[in-house]
């Protein structure tokens, strides 16, 4: 089992689309309680990183200093919101899955 400690270091890291775009900055990680891996990112984007966007961490690689993700840049920042970013909860889960 891999333990949050041994996990790449995500949050500080700027966030990239497939095509090479910013989206942000990564500001924080939910871990799954299963497998204890990253799944989710929350990453903060728009003007001076006032909108925060829950994004999939399953997918996410790390290319140096960046953090880049298979998804476009528009379809990140339209992600549904959620109301409360420091408590996930399954509701808000189900719609960013359905999303």
């Amino acid at each position: 089992m891999v333990m949050h400690d041994e996990q790449p270091q995500w949050t500080g890291h700027d966030l990239y689309d497939v095509h090479g775009d910013k989206i942000g900055t990564v500001a924080d990680v939910r871990y799954g309680d299963a497998t204890m891996g990253p799944r989710w990112l929350l990453v903060r984007t728009g003007l001076l990183g006032t909108k925060k966007v829950f994004v999939p961490a399953n997918d996410a690689r790390h290319h140096g200093d960046r953090v880049v993700v298979p998804f476009v840049k528009d379809r990140v920042k339209s992600a549904p919101l959620v109301t409360n970013v420091e408590v996930l909860d399954e509701d808000d889960e189900e719609k960013l899955r359905a999303y």
